[in-house]
Order: structure tokens, then C-alpha cells, then sequence
């Protein structure tokens, strides 16, 4: 469910902040999106308790790379906004 609400969120963020992006964080969020969703369709396919260590491991990993580029694109996006307030 979760899965499922990350890639939702990330397939909005490139075109509706996408003034605030350069070209390269737009491909990064995309990227990650799309691994978001390559997750989501291995965890909806299985049930948690038949993933391997090795795997649970896996997905645990990239989960917490798909949020720090969440986090360094939102600290692009507030930063961009707070120069476009200054203005």
C-alpha cells in the first residue's frame, strides 16, 4: 500500500514542480518512481513473509534512496520557491 502511494506521489512531483527542477532531477525522480512501482508489483505479487532476507533487504535499501532523493529534490524545490518569494 505504501508502494503504491510512493509511486503515485513521485509521478506527480516531476511535472507539477518541474519549473523548480532542472532536467537531471526530473529524470532522478522519474527513475525512482519507476523503481517505486517495480517494488510495489513484487511486494503486491508475493506476500511479505516469502521474500527472502536477501530481498526484504534489497527493497529496504532502495526504499531509503528513493527517500533521500525525495528529500534533496523537495530542499531543491522549497529553495527555488523561497528565491521566487524573495523576488
Amino acid at each position: 500500500m505504501r508502494a503504491n502511494e510512493l509511486a503515485s506521489a513521485l509521478s506527480e512531483i516531476p511535472y507539477r514542480r518541474s519549473n523548480y527542477l532542472n532536467q537531471a532531477r526530473r529524470n532522478e525522480l522519474i527513475d525512482a518512481m519507476r523503481q517505486s512501482e517495480i517494488i510495489e508489483k513484487e511486494l503486491a505479487a508475493r506476500r511479505i513473509q516469502m521474500l527472502s532476507l536477501e530481498q526484504k533487504v534489497k527493497y529496504i535499501a532502495r526504499c531509503y534512496e528513493i527517500r533521500e532523493i525525495l528529500r534533496k529534490n523537495l530542499g531543491t524545490i522549497k529553495g527555488e520557491m523561497d528565491k521566487g518569494a524573495g523576488q
